[in-house]
């Protein structure tokens, strides 16, 4: 496909069916934003109140879309990120900037402890440990990791847990399957 360029050299956007050639990056860099919060969190509010919650996470998953693509957009046309567009609102000096830090602050607490939690649990069902020892064991390790800035260490451990995983789910699969035969006769009686 050749990109049609205007007078002033910048590129015209697609047209027609060809906008769908958008849609599957865009819903990537969205979906970029859903997080440990809406995994986790969602996930433990769904758990303790039902059904009766899932306005305000639905609520809360629409909000992030766009408030993202609003602060991509204010980004891209302004060079500037968003913090310093909250700065400049009047009042006293910063006081936007103090709000959004305190509540980033209380958001990550719960969310690592969240995230630490879980994976003190999952580390439970693995080796048999206590699930805060997991957890503190995760938290040190990873931070122990970022600092040292030696990624290539926790390359080799996820791909040994994503090579765990594969190998699980390829067992449960062969297990659980019956055959081709019974796959077949259950399919034939259907009407």
């Amino acid at each position: 496909m050749t990109e049609s360029i205007n007078d002033n050299g910048t590129k015209i956007p697609p047209k027609g069916l060809a906008v769908l050639a958008l849609v599957g990056p865009s819903f990537v860099w969205c979906a970029e934003y859903i997080g440990t919060g809406e995994v986790i969190l969602a996930t433990r509010a769904g758990a303790i109140l039902g059904y009766s919650i899932i306005w305000a996470v639905v609520f809360g998953i629409f909000l992030k879309y766009w408030i993202g693509m609003c602060g991509a957009r204010y980004t891209v046309c302004t060079g500037e990120g968003m913090i310093d567009m909250f700065d400049r609102i009047p009042g006293p000096r910063h006081w936007v900037v103090w709000i959004i830090l305190v509540a980033q602050f209380i958001s990550a607490t719960i969310s690592i402890g969240s995230v630490a939690s879980a994976a003190g649990i999952f580390m439970n069902s693995l080796v048999p440990v206590s699930p805060y020892f997991g957890g503190w064991f995760v938290t040190i390790f990873s931070l122990l990791v970022v600092w040292s800035g030696i990624f290539d260490l926790l390359k080799i451990v996820m791909s040994l847990f994503v090579l765990i995983i594969i190998v699980s789910v390829l067992y449960v699969a062969i297990t659980v399957f019956s055959g081709f035969a019974t796959l077949i006769k259950r399919g034939a009686c259907r009407p």
